[in-house]
């Protein structure tokens, strides 16, 4: 979940799978967007669910183990992109006033 927090509300916004890459190649997602202004009620911008199909990026992944090659997306990639999400979730929570 990530929050967002200005000087007269707040937005949220809500991401989740339903299952399991292995139950499937595509994978449906629930997404929610809510606006939350103080002293209204909040507004629901989005409510959804779409399926995303993994399987361009499991064939990728596959194909780099059979043939010993560096895949795209390395582990250190990823390491700093959730390493910058975390961060910035922290400055979100730390610099929401009450």
């Amino acid at each position: 979940m990530l929050r967002v927090f200005g000087t007269a509300g707040s937005l949220e916004m809500s991401y989740s799978p339903r299952g399991s890459l292995l139950d499937g190649a595509k994978l449906p997602w629930d997404s929610k967007l809510v606006l939350r202004r103080d002293g209204e009620p909040e507004q629901v911008l989005l409510d959804h669910t779409a399926g995303f199909d993994f399987t361009g990026q499991l064939e990728h992944f596959l194909d780099c183990i059979a043939h010993r090659r560096q895949p795209l997306t390395t582990a250190e990639s990823a390491r700093d992109l959730i390493a910058t999400i975390r961060r910035a979730e922290q400055e979100a929570e730390t610099s929401h006033r009450p």
